[in-house]
């Protein structure tokens, strides 16, 4: 008799612990909804949930990637890009041709600092006709790929804003693992990002709508930068090779934080050797509130980033901090890693989405508290104007 009465109330135990959610006292993010939830989430993802193209040969990463058969060309992109940057020299630089709705619009970037003096390319937008569905080279940027990890960047044009002729040439030498995010995600933190939002059939038939896929490597830039008539400026600059392919509708996002460090030394976790860090934190707004995705790399390889702290706490406001802390944690770890951020004086924006979506960025220097560990890289801060009105006047 009393194993009858016993057996209901291991049967409530066990549906109160299924349908509550899980305690974490780190406060980083996403914080995920029940058990079960969660893990009826991370099944999905593990199976595929979000529409990921298997990349059996990684030279594939170095060419343009049509859609699949599942895909149609609108909100596809096809991005490129190339970051560096070295506080001591005070030379940076982000570039980047995203092709657009297979190959019917290239975006064109590239942002140059030296020494505090912003330079950038003049055009940034070309409608192509017929579409451009091959190469990696649009008005005066081209890419080209040398080796295995090893790539060859130029720019030559007139720049803004005030029409200097600038000549770039950079050869990139890639010296970590590679990163892809479909391959070294962690299911059990996307699933908890997707088991905070309210499922519908609409929910999921949107979530599927914005399937896409990330490569990234750490490397060094070196090569020249002619300014006007100038010397040529010889630089080594550390910093990032970004490769993205898939849905990219600019005005799903309501914002994203994405951090570049480089770090100076290694750094250690759970006894493996970091210098690498990147990661973004996005509020894709009705698909994901707070979606982490990112690695840590180095001589011991990869470990993906899968919690950071709550990026409502930083730049909410809309707008874009010079002086800040964000935390993470990477994949099967407890350790919360704290970076201190000192953002350089001399931002810059691009705008996309017939101006409705604003993308800032700004080079910066990174220490890891509590380790003395310093780094350089980059900040870039996203900001929709629909969802943030404020921030188009500033």
């Amino acid at each position: 008799m009393k194993i009858l009465l016993i057996i209901p109330v291991i049967l409530i135990l066990v549906l109160l612990y299924l349908v509550l959610p899980e305690v974490d006292k780190s406060g980083l993010r996403p914080d995920g909804g029940s058990r079960l939830k969660n893990k009826l989430a991370e099944l999905m993802i593990r199976k595929g949930a979000s529409d990921h193209r298997s990349i059996s040969d990684y030279s594939q990463v170095d060419v343009r990637i049509p859609p699949s058969t599942s895909q149609t060309g609108v909100d596809y992109n096809d991005s490129f890009v190339f970051q560096g940057f070295n506080a001591e020299q005070g030379v940076g630089y982000l570039t980047r041709l995203g092709f657009r709705d297979d190959g019917e619009l290239t975006e064109v970037w590239f942002w140059l600092d030296v020494k505090g003096k912003i330079y950038y390319n003049r055009e940034q937008f070309f409608d192509n006709s017929p579409a451009d569905k091959s190469g990696l080279s649009k008005g005066g940027v081209t890419y080209r790929v040398l080796n295995e990890g090893e790539y060859e960047i130029t720019w030559k044009g007139k720049s803004e804003p005030d029409n200097q002729d600038i000549h770039v040439q950079f050869v990139f030498k890639a010296d970590s693992p590679h990163y892809l995010m479909s391959e070294h995600r962690d299911p059990r933190a996307y699933g908890k990002a997707m088991a905070e939002m309210k499922w519908s059939r609409e929910y999921f038939e949107k979530l599927r709508a914005e399937g896409a896929d990330r490569y990234e490597r750490g490397g060094v830039s070196t090569g020249t930068v002619k300014i006007g008539d100038g010397e040529a400026l010889n630089v080594s600059l550390r910093g990032f090779r970004d490769r993205s392919w898939g849905k990219r509708n600019w005005l799903y996002i309501k914002r994203y934080i994405w951090n570049l460090i480089s770090l100076n030394e290694d750094l250690v976790i759970h006894g493996k050797s970091y210098n690498y860090i990147i990661y973004t934190t996005v509020n894709y707004g009705e698909t994901f509130s707070h979606l982490v995705s990112g690695w840590a790399g180095g001589k011991d390889g990869i470990r993906a980033i899968s919690y950071a702290s709550d990026m409502s706490q930083i730049g909410e406001d809309s707008i874009v901090p010079k002086n800040y802390e964000t935390s993470f944690r990477v994949m099967d770890s407890d350790e919360i890693i704290t970076l201190i951020v000192n953002a350089r004086e001399g931002s810059h924006s691009w705008f996309v989405a017939d101006g409705q979506f604003e993308v800032n960025e700004t080079f910066a220097e990174f220490e890891v508290k509590g380790r003395g560990i310093r780094g350089e890289g980059m900040q870039e801060f996203g900001f929709s104007h629909l969802a943030y009105p404020e921030r188009k006047n500033q």
